[in-house]
């Protein structure tokens, strides 16, 4: 998402909700697949960062200060386990989920 995208969200997040409390990130695409390394493409490392740890990161930017504030407050997130082991030979939205 773009950061006018997000800016949006979290608008109509606190016109219906106010600030949340929680935070839980768990992103999926069907486009998000593995693909052998010499395969993977500039387009998709851009995809998938931008799925796995720039949305990520703009709506914890958004949302944290209230956390910060009220001292109180959690963020999840929920990614699959190529965060932490790769797969041989292959790649995909294993190291943008490691970035997070």
């Amino acid at each position: 998402m773009a950061s006018a995208e997000i800016g949006k969200l979290a608008t109509h997040i606190r016109q219906t909700a106010g600030d949340p409390d929680v935070i839980y990130y768990a992103p999926t695409s069907p486009d998000m697949t593995f693909v052998p390394a010499a395969e993977l493409t500039p387009e998709a490392i851009e995809a998938n960062t931008t799925l796995l740890l720039t949305t990520f990161a703009a709506l914890v930017s958004e949302f944290l200060p209230h956390m910060v504030a009220q001292k109180s407050g959690a963020i999840l997130t929920a990614q699959g386990t190529t965060a932490l082991q790769g797969t041989p030979r292959m790649s995909g939205p294993g190291p943008a989920m490691a970035a997070q």
